[in-house]
């Protein structure tokens, strides 16, 4: 006799048809190794990670753990991008050329956009998001925004290795822009927001 509930295939198929629950299901087990501070550390499968790794690290903030980490642990080179004025943060930290700081947003689109905090509280990360999309109407500033596909060819870089994007609110556009063309990274880590 079966255990399973009589009802949960349809469920299932339910789920599935309003787009809840994928339609095949991927079961992988791999390595998985968590680096950084516990706010900003990020966990990855460090199989795929050497020196030699083309890694680009979007949304530093004042916690650049993880790509320290990265660098401290296997000698490469990280790409770090953040619009948000954490230039002479970046600097403290005395990385040298290990980490390539880049004070550039990423978006689906080259060009400028505003850049505004997410709420009346200071200290809070930026956004590219409208008024609209926000609780809040909070006063923005410009910042320089480029796809990934143009930050790439900027870079010479035909692969990226790990991906890591925090980038409060873009993530959702970013990825529909670069999966449209050819870009398929090894790994990608993102933090993902519903404003």
């Amino acid at each position: 006799m079966s255990k399973t509930p009589p009802l949960k295939p349809f469920k299932r198929l339910a789920k599935m048809a309003l787009g809840r629950m994928p339609w095949i299901r991927v079961e992988a087990r791999v390595p998985k190794l968590f680096l950084g501070s516990d706010y900003g550390g990020w966990a990855f499968c460090p199989d795929l990670i050497d020196k030699g790794s083309v890694i680009y690290d979007f949304g530093i903030g004042h916690d650049a753990s993880f790509p320290v980490a990265l660098i401290e642990r296997y000698g490469c080179v990280v790409h770090g991008f953040d619009p948000s004025g954490v230039e002479e943060y970046v600097a403290s930290l005395g990385l040298g050329d290990r980490f390539r700081f880049h004070p550039v947003g990423l978006a689906d689109f080259d060009g400028e956009v505003e850049i505004r905090s997410q709420s009346a509280t200071e200290g809070t990360s930026g956004t590219i998001l409208g008024r609209d999309q926000l609780d809040v109407d909070t006063k923005g500033e410009k910042i320089e925004v480029k796809r990934l596909e143009t930050l790439m060819k900027e870079l010479g870089h035909s692969r990226i290795d790990l991906l890591k994007m925090d980038i409060e609110g873009a993530e959702f556009d970013v990825v529909e822009d670069f999966a449209k063309g050819s870009i398929r990274p090894t790994q990608v880590l993102i933090e993902t927001h519903r404003y």
